[in-house]
């Protein structure tokens, strides 16, 4: 799913919700730290015996073996906590599993050693935690990489040993239990997560046009100015021109149609950090941050141009003064539509914050007009 009808992808890693997500994965991992306290143990009575072969097979000490094993499980934990993954591409999410499971496959090939004969211990559990763990939080692509390199760890002992038929009889039905859960779980969760997205935007967007409603913008107006942007903040309320004409004389169908059309000249207009929103009827509003008052001019007189001729706009612009509220700030821009309404429509006029002072107005021929400010 992408486009403008899905949810962000944003990992499984993400901060913000790493752990409340998390804590299942690191219990594993505790497991297995724990597991590798009990070999590394002086006591006698707490190692599990090692079969002696195990060492020239693998060319190291199975003790030193599981020392690497448990170091690439704590770098994979590591990773996950400190890493900024969502400075990085998605792809690169790859390596905290990679690590994960490479210690996995050291520590089965440990558990395949001792006298259990070759069965799968608790490795087999963590490697299917993890597939599930990710299946939850993760992609498609996501959840079969961790099958296939699962499917390695699980498999360790017999590629060490060179036997490829117990390779696939010990690992084949864990890894193909774990996939089927993993892919169904992580669809009806893809599916969930479509569904509440889908719901949350709704609520928010204007079914007609599909740009925001006029909640969305009175809260994104809100953050906006209280996140102090490094900028000028400019905001514009827009009124299409004798609106209820075009739906008197051409019909609600094609008076709407004209609004989806003005619209999406709007969002060529714009960047993807303003805002637009439908405010009520043909009313709209824009906001954006820009380098100076001209700029914010020069950007809402492109949309009175952008409007899909033979029909106009008419627009009143306002500058935050950095202590206004957002009540406040619209106020203004709404005193400034109405005088470029009254000034003969087709018209953008600013009101500067000045009580009792001349605005401009921006005509279609580019001349600039001085009409009274009224008190507000």
């Amino acid at each position: 799913m992408t486009g403008p009808h899905a949810p962000p992808s944003i990992g499984p890693y993400e901060r913000g919700r790493l752990p409340a997500r998390y804590w299942p994965l690191g219990l594993a991992a505790a497991i297995c730290l724990g597991t590798a306290f009990l070999e590394l143990s002086p006591r006698p009575a707490l190692a599990l015996p090692l079969d002696p072969g195990l060492t020239p097979l693998l060319g190291i000490s199975p003790r030193w073996l599981l020392l690497i094993s448990v170091l690439l499980v704590a770098v994979a934990e590591a990773t996950i906590i400190l890493v900024a993954w969502h400075r990085l591409p998605r792809v690169a999410q790859a390596v905290p599993s990679t690590l994960f499971m490479a210690g996995l496959a050291g520590v089965n090939v440990l558990e395949s050693a001792t006298t259990r004969h070759g069965r799968l211990g608790s490795s087999a559990a963590m490697v299917v935690m993890s597939i599930i763990w990710i299946s939850i939080y993760g992609n498609l692509a996501e959840v079969w990489y961790t099958v296939a390199i699962g499917m390695i760890a699980l498999s360790a002992p017999a590629i060490v040993t060179g036997d490829p038929a117990r390779a696939l009889e010990t690992s084949v039905p864990w890894i193909a239990a774990s996939a089927v859960m993993g892919t169904a779980i992580q669809q009806l969760v893809e599916r969930l997560q479509l569904r509440e997205w889908q719901q949350s935007t709704l609520v928010t967007l204007d079914h007609l046009t599909g740009v925001k409603n006029r909640r969305a913008w009175t809260r994104d107006l809100e953050r906006l100015l209280s996140g102090r942007p490094a900028g000028v903040v400019c905001i514009a309320i827009i009124d299409v021109d004798h609106f209820k004409q075009i739906n008197d004389t051409m019909g609600h169908m094609v008076a709407d149609e004209y609004l989806v059309q003005l619209t999406s000249r709007w969002r060529t207009v714009l960047r993807s950090s303003d805002l637009l929103a439908r405010f009520g009827g043909d009313e709209f509003c824009a906001a954006a941050v820009v380098p100076s008052r001209s700029h914010g001019v020069e950007l809402m007189e492109r949309l009175r141009e952008a409007a899909p001729p033979p029909h106009t706009c008419s627009v009143g612009v306002a500058f935050w003064d950095g202590m206004e509220s957002p009540d406040q700030l619209m106020r203004r821009a709404d005193s400034a539509l109405y005088r470029a309404k009254a000034s003969g429509r087709n018209h953008l006029a600013v009101n500067r914050g000045e009580l009792h002072r001349p605005i401009k107005v921006r005509d279609t021929g580019s001349q600039v007009r001085q009409v009274a400010e009224p008190k507000v």
